[in-house]
């Protein structure tokens, strides 16, 4: 028998550790070498110059390039903050909810790593629905819900509450049968990817009243956002000789070429409910409160009116009955009107504001009457003379922007008038199968997202037949006082 000290049974004493040791390397190497292709897959499935589809005819679509990031930049922001701060957390709660339903608690990092970062969410007549871009994890839930779960029924599966379909590698979610159906076919329309990464493109269409608007929001700052309406505005003449009014205390502004333009933009917003016919009718038929009796109704050969520029104001709205009056105040300029020194009409009496001549009128009761002004070339008119005095004498700002068309609005003030009037219209029963409680529990997770808004600014200018813009939706009040 051998020797155990035999040079052919000889072991140095670090023999045995080193082949563990390189073992262990080989599959640690291994195993990082399968988690990069899986990465590097993964990625590869996720990466596509869409967003997704929406369904044809969609009333309302949302696309998002990565929408994980979008988020990320929306929570640092300094508005975020705000909501959190005095709403509470307002996703809290859709997103226990999906966490229930899912057993994934959701951040914007999961998201991208199970739904994948190209996102669009669509508004059809039936229901909300969501389209992605997913890799491999959400593709083995597929896999193995398509082994183990119910048959799907021309290309759609359940899972749970939900319905879902894959058109090529996109997937298709929502808890509507039909939704889903109508992406999957061939008249599902694709989204296109936005030119930037965070930006959230809105895109609102199918409206019986509203134009086409497209819109970019990027979620950082003061919300920068640019678009374009498919409406067209006349061109102003001398975009660089605008004087604006000083917005501070208004609720909205609107200043372009046309009376009849602006006020018919702005009334297209208005829904169809009985308590907002006078604001309806005070927005589309603005340009008659001005013109009416004071020698502003000559038109030109083209049967245009002769402004050269216009400015509507919102000063306010009385909501204290179940008609809610608007309280507006006009601002236009005439350089070429026929005369300065237009006649009182026969049902008015005269009145005077400084050297200010002009007159009022009845029109609807004391609460809409016709107070109008003039000292050339430039007009103003209102409908109720708290109006009138908050703004007549104000000077107007020489404007170092050039354009078409110019909207602001006090979003924490619109917010006020828009929760009183949908309350008025639920108590008169025009708002269908919806009572009080309904109301405020919807709209109540919907108005704090705007209220803590500070001021919409955007400038629009005329270009191939439609309406560019840009501005900020976010824009810091220019008086503090008048959001207290």
């Amino acid at each position: 028998m051998p020797s155990l000290t035999s040079p052919s049974l000889h072991i140095e004493p670090d023999q045995l550790p080193k082949r563990g040791i390189m073992k262990t390397w080989r599959v640690l190497a291994a195993l990082c070498i399968l988690a990069g292709v899986l990465y590097a897959v993964d990625a590869h499935l996720k990466q596509s110059t869409l967003n997704g589809y929406a369904p044809p005819h969609a009333n309302v679509i949302i696309s998002l390039n990565n929408l994980g990031a979008s988020w990320e930049s929306l929570e640092s922001t300094a508005y975020w903050k705000q909501v959190r701060d005095e709403e509470g957390d307002m996703l809290r709660g859709s997103l226990v909810d999906l966490r229930k339903r899912l057993g994934i608690r959701l951040t914007p990092s999961r998201w991208n790593a199970w739904m994948g970062p190209h996102s669009v969410i669509g508004k059809s007549d039936e229901a909300w629905g969501v389209c992605t871009k997913p890799g491999l994890l959400l593709r083995g839930v597929h896999t193995w819900n398509r082994v183990f779960g119910e048959p799907s029924v021309e290309g759609v599966w359940r899972f749970q509450d939900w319905y879902y379909g894959w058109r090529g590698d996109y997937l298709v979610v929502a808890e509507n049968e039909i939704y889903v159906q109508r992406i999957l076919s061939d008249t599902g329309v694709a989204v296109q990817a936005n030119e930037s990464n965070t930006a959230i493109g809105i895109f609102i269409a199918e409206s019986k009243t509203l134009p086409d608007h497209t819109l970019y929001i990027e979620p950082m700052g003061e919300f920068p956002v640019s678009g374009w309406v498919d409406t067209a505005f006349t061109t102003i003449p001398k975009r660089n000789e605008i004087e604006e009014i000083p917005s501070d205390d208004a609720v909205l502004t609107i200043t372009g070429a046309r009376l009849e333009e602006t006020g018919a933009y702005i009334a297209s917003f208005l829904p169809p409910w009985r308590n907002l016919d006078d604001v309806r009718s005070e927005w589309a038929q603005a340009h008659e409160i001005g013109r009416s009796g004071n020698g502003a109704d000559e038109r030109d050969s083209a049967g245009k009116p002769h402004e050269d520029y216009s400015t509507l104001v919102l000063h306010g709205m009385d909501t204290t009955s179940f008609l809610a009056v608007p309280s507006v105040y006009i601002r236009f300029t005439m350089s070429n009107a026929p005369g300065d020194n237009p006649e009182v009409p026969a049902d008015a009496s005269p009145y005077a504001w400084g050297h200010k001549d002009g007159w009022s009128a009845l029109r609807k009761g004391t609460r809409m009457m016709s107070w109008v002004a003039w000292d050339f070339p430039v007009h103003h008119a209102a409908n109720q003379i708290d109006a009138m005095n908050s703004y007549i004498d104000l000077p107007g700002d020489l404007t170092e922007s050039e354009f078409d068309v110019h909207l602001t609005l006090d979003w924490k003030r619109a917010t006020g008038y828009v929760e009183k009037v949908v309350l008025a219209a639920v108590e008169a029963e025009l708002l269908l199968e919806m009572n009080r409680e309904d109301a405020e529990q919807k709209y109540g997770r919907i108005m704090p997202w705007f209220r803590h808004l500070g001021r919409l600014d955007c400038y629009g200018e005329m270009v191939e037949g439609r309406l560019q813009f840009r501005g900020a939706l976010n824009a810091a009040p220019r008086d503090e006082e008048a959001y207290e």
